[in-house]
C-alpha cells in the first residue's frame, strides 16, 4: 500500500498541515448516534486524529478520553479542545489500568453501550 510503508509518517504528514484533514465536525456515525448519548457517559475515542469525534462528545457532556499515535494530531487535538471549551483526556497521560467506557469508537469501528438500557446498544 503506497504511502503507508509508514504509517506514522504518513499520518504525521497529513496533519501537519494547518487545517483538519478531516474537518472540525464529527464523522457522520458519531453525529448519527449523538441521540443515544447521555451527558455523563463515559466515552474513549481511539485513532481519533485530530479530535473532531472527542469535542464533538465532550461538547455533549460526556466524560471523553482519547487516543491517537500521531504527534501532530493530538496537538491539534488538544487545541481543538481548548479552543472549544471542552476537556478531553489524553489516554496517553492516563495510568495503564483497566477501564469501563459507556462508549467506544474509531474511524473504522464504533459501539455504544448503556449501562441500564441495553437495547439502546449500537451493533
Amino acid at each position: 500500500m503506497t504511502g503507508f510503508d509508514n504509517p506514522l509518517e504518513t499520518w504525521n504528514a497529513r496533519y501537519a498541515r494547518e487545517d483538519f484533514h478531516f474537518g472540525e465536525g464529527p464523522n457522520a456515525f458519531v453525529r448519527a448516534h449523538a441521540r443515544d448519548l447521555r451527558p455523563g457517559d463515559t466515552s474513549l475515542c481511539v485513532a481519533d486524529g485530530e479530535g473532531r469525534n472527542s469535542v464533538f462528545l465532550a461538547e455533549r457532556g460526556l466524560a471523553v478520553t482519547a487516543f491517537d499515535f500521531s504527534p501532530n494530531a493530538i496537538a491539534k487535538a488538544r487545541a481543538l479542545a481548548l479552543r472549544r471549551g471542552v476537556q478531553v483526556e489524553d489516554a496517553d497521560l492516563m495510568p495503564r489500568r483497566a477501564q469501563a467506557f459507556d462508549q467506544q469508537g474509531s474511524e473504522v469501528a464504533a459501539a455504544t453501550r448503556h449501562q441500564d438500557d441495553a437495547h439502546n446498544s449500537i451493533p
